[in-house]
């Protein structure tokens, strides 16, 4: 009986032993991609990142002249550490590298002390940080991209809930009635406050101030829009079978 225990044990010790050798592969990939030459990776939307950092540097200020936002001021991805780190690197790639790295590390120890707070087993700890870090997919606007590499432009945002629930967990379990309880609520309490903040202002408040921008002009896009399909009306019935913004995009500067 004991010996088919230890057996046991054995195997169990095996299976974790295999996790965490994932996980530190994947962990260690991540690390390799960010500190290798990414310049040989750049795509549109992390060129336009780079460049937007690159003009912050050069003058100084956020608020830049001239400088069109599409979705969001970039202050909650890579930006946010990766600015700090050019002072130190003098390097833009390996800031935004390092940056990066610093994004995957938080996401470790928010997500283990959440799990250890639960008293869930350290495999499925290491499954769950595998299946979070994880590079599902690569490109422009996928997984890898968005999260722990180039501009990791949601990276941020998908923290801030897990931080928050860390935080939740921690009142509810009341670790604050220790020394080391409150330091560790505090810590992360702050961690968190700082990125609700940044996001926010960073995404919701601009976005929010777009879209009243846009329904201030409403009525005018309407008449655009109008203005448009009364084009296709009159290319169709000259006989045109398909009526498309490069059909009609010359005639906008031109009427």
């Amino acid at each position: 009986m004991k010996k088919h225990i230890q057996n046991g044990n054995l195997v169990e010790r095996i299976i974790e032993y295999f996790f965490l050798a994932l996980l530190l592969l994947i962990g260690g990939s991540i690390v390799y991609f960010n500190l290798s030459d990414i310049r040989c990776s750049l795509d549109p939307d992390f060129a336009h990142t780079i460049y937007h950092y690159m003009e912050v540097i050069k003058k100084g200020t956020m608020m830049l002249p001239n400088w069109y936002h599409t979705t969001s001021l970039e202050l909650d991805g890579t930006m946010l550490f990766a600015l700090p780190l050019y002072y130190v690197t003098g390097n833009m790639f390996k800031a935004i590298g390092i940056s990066n790295i610093l994004i995957m590390l938080l996401y470790v120890v928010v997500i283990t002390r959440l799990l250890k707070l639960y008293k869930v087993d350290k495999l499925f700890i290491y499954v769950t940080l595998i299946l979070v870090l994880t590079p599902y997919e690569y490109g422009m606007l996928d997984y890898f991209n968005m999260m722990f590499y180039g501009g990791a432009c949601y990276a941020i945002k998908t923290i801030v809930p897990i931080l928050m629930l860390l935080v939740l967990s921690l009142l509810t379990k009341e670790t604050y009635k220790s020394k080391v309880g409150r330091i560790e609520l505090i810590a992360f309490g702050g961690v968190y406050l700082y990125l609700l903040f940044t996001t926010t202002f960073s995404t919701g408040i601009f976005c929010g101030v777009m879209w009243n921008y846009a329904n201030f002009y409403l009525d005018d896009l309407r008449n655009v829009f109008s203005w448009v399909s009364g084009i296709c009306a009159k290319e169709k019935s000259m006989g045109r079978v398909d009526c498309n913004w490069n059909d009609f995009c010359g005639r906008i500067f031109t009427s």
